[in-house]
């Protein structure tokens, strides 16, 4: 297998050939990149990053980032630019395949992916109760969560907001954050006529 760290310039219109196998063992910044062989993330780095304006597998190409037998257990970033590049096919900030043999993207296994807030959470909290807890889940430190808008109304709403964690408390079922939360996330279950009815971020 080939290293592809020298393979394309940064910035340009990177191709892997139809018979080349490449591995992507470091960060990778191009404008657009065609997969027509096999590319392989290398499972044994942590914190790679593929940035491209789109990644088209074609022509009986393979992406490869992790198996279902042995998932990418490491951080593993693709983001996919606003620059203006489009694919004839996938168009402008996709990811897809167009005849394509194979794409592969196997993260690390969770228990649970997601849970609900068992209390109320203030605006500017840094910490967070959980209905399940967060190790047993299989989240980690450095994990990024999502917590839904519980405020405003369908016209008005408040955005929903992503956090690290950056603590985690099997026993308390609770996840220290970073940043803090914007506004008030409600949790837990509220009483509507006399009923308890879980309303919950």
């Amino acid at each position: 297998a080939k290293a592809r760290s020298t393979a394309c310039a940064s910035g340009g219109d990177c191709i892997v050939p139809a018979g080349a196998s490449w591995v992507l063992d470091s960060d990778m910044d191009v404008r657009s990149l065609i997969i027509e062989g096999t590319l392989r993330w290398d499972r044994a780095s942590s914190g790679l990053v593929l940035a491209a304006g789109f990644v088209a597998v074609q022509g009986g190409g393979e992406l490869h980032v992790g198996s279902a037998e042995a998932p990418m257990e490491n951080g593993a970033t693709i983001f996919l630019k606003a620059n203006g590049a489009a694919h004839a096919y996938l168009g402008e900030r996709a990811l897809g395949g167009y005849y394509a043999r194979a794409i592969e993207i196997h993260g690390r296994r969770l228990e649970r992916t997601w849970t609900l807030l068992a209390a109320d959470a203030a605006a500017g909290a840094t910490k967070l109760f959980l209905d399940h807890p967060p190790v047993a889940s299989g989240w980690r430190v450095g994990d990024r969560i999502g917590v839904a808008s519980t405020q405003g109304n369908y016209i008005n709403a408040a955005r929903s907001t992503t956090h690290f964690i950056t603590a985690l408390d099997d026993g308390a079922r609770s996840v220290s954050i970073d940043p803090p939360l914007a506004t008030e996330a409600a949790g837990g279950t509220q009483l509507i006529e006399g009923f308890p009815v879980p309303i919950a971020a």
